[in-house]
């Protein structure tokens, strides 16, 4: 038997959020990690944040009004975990790897492309 489910309002603004932790995440880590890596990131990164935004709204009892605190500092201080947790390191790149290429600029252009489409502001 098929089951239905419901979006309202407020499960699509969650999901915005999530989105955003995660592309916020990305900027400590994108170029240092494999898109395997990136994927996972992606799967595991929504679980710890809905988590989190439980335990600082719900347990905590934080009135986070523009989803600083939820959204942005998660975002980053996931991202630099993730980065410490990988152990990674610029100095210890090769220096072919710390230089900018064609592939790295497009794909920085597109993220950026992507979030001005997301948040317009």
């Amino acid at each position: 038997e098929w089951v239905t489910t419901k979006l309202n309002l407020t499960e699509m603004v969650t999901g915005c959020y999530i989105t955003a932790a995660v592309l916020i995440s990305f900027g400590a880590i994108y170029g240092f990690t494999s898109p395997s890596q990136i994927v996972l990131l992606c799967f595991v990164e929504p679980f710890m944040m809905l988590i989190n935004e439980h335990v600082v709204l719900k347990n905590i009892h934080v009135k986070d009004a523009g989803g600083s605190l939820v959204v942005h500092a998660f975002g980053a201080y996931f991202g630099i975990a993730v980065a410490f947790g990988m152990r990674v390191k610029a100095k210890n790149l090769p220096s072919a790897h710390r230089n900018t290429t064609y592939f790295s600029d497009m794909g920085a252009m597109i993220g950026t492309v992507v979030l001005w489409m997301f948040w317009p502001s």
